[in-house]
C-alpha cells in the first residue's frame, strides 16, 4: 500500500530538473517535519538568531517557517511606524506652514493699519496746516486793507491784539464743535 500524504523516493516520475528538485525538497521537507533529527542536509534558517530551533532541531522547516514570519511581522510593523512617522512629519510641515502663514498675513495686515494710520496722521497735519495758512493770509491781507484804507501802520498789531471778523470767531466755533464731535 503507498501512502498519498508522503511522497517515495521511488514514486516521483522522471518529468523534469526543475520538478524533480521541488519534489526532492518537499520530500527533504516533510523528512523535517516527522523527525526531530536534521535530514542528511539540513536548510539553514535565514533568521536573525541563525539556525535557531528546539531540541537539536536546528534547520528545521517549522523553525525557518517562523523565522521567516517573525521577519515578515517585524518588517510590516516598521512599514506601518514609518507610516506613521512620515505622515506625522507631513501634518507637522502642514501645520507649521499655515501657522507662517497666518503669521505673515498678521503682520502684513499691521503693517498696513501702521501705513493707513500714519496717512491719516499727515493728511490731518496737512488739512490743519491748510486751516492755519488761509487764517494767516486772511489777517495779512485784513492787514493790508487797513493800510490801504488808513494809509498808517494799525495800532492793534503792534499791542500784539488781533482784529477779528464775526465770520472768523464763526469759523472757529465750527471747527470747535467739529473737533469735538469727533472726539
Amino acid at each position: 500500500m503507498v501512502s498519498t500524504t508522503r511522497p517515495q523516493s521511488s514514486q516521483i516520475p522522471p518529468t523534469s530538473k526543475k520538478e524533480r528538485e521541488v519534489n526532492l525538497k518537499n520530500t527533504a521537507a516533510w523528512e523535517n517535519i516527522q523527525t526531530d533529527k536534521p535530514a542528511a542536509k539540513p536548510v539553514q534558517a535565514k533568521g536573525p538568531g541563525g539556525s535557531g530551533g528546539k531540541d537539536g532541531a536546528a534547520g528545521s522547516l517549522w523553525s525557518e517557517f517562523q523565522s521567516r514570519e517573525q521577519q515578515m511581522k517585524a518588517r510590516k510593523q516598521q512599514h506601518e511606524e514609518e507610516k506613521l512617522r512620515k505622515e506625522k512629519e507631513r501634518e507637522e510641515e502642514k501645520r507649521r506652514k499655515e501657522e507662517e502663514a497666518a503669521r505673515r498675513q498678521a503682520e502684513e495686515r499691521r503693517r498696513q493699519e501702521e501705513a493707513d494710520a500714519d496717512r491719516l496722521e499727515v493728511d490731518r497735519l496737512k488739512e490743519a496746516e491748510r486751516v492755519e495758512l488761509q487764517r494767516e493770509t486772511k489777517r495779512v491781507m485784513k492787514e493790508q486793507e487797513y493800510l490801504d484804507r488808513h494809509g498808517r501802520k494799525p495800532i492793534l498789531p503792534s499791542l500784539g491784539l488781533v482784529l477779528k471778523d464775526d465770520e472768523e470767531s464763526n469759523e472757529e466755533e465750527l471747527e470747535d464743535e467739529e473737533e469735538e464731535g469727533a472726539l
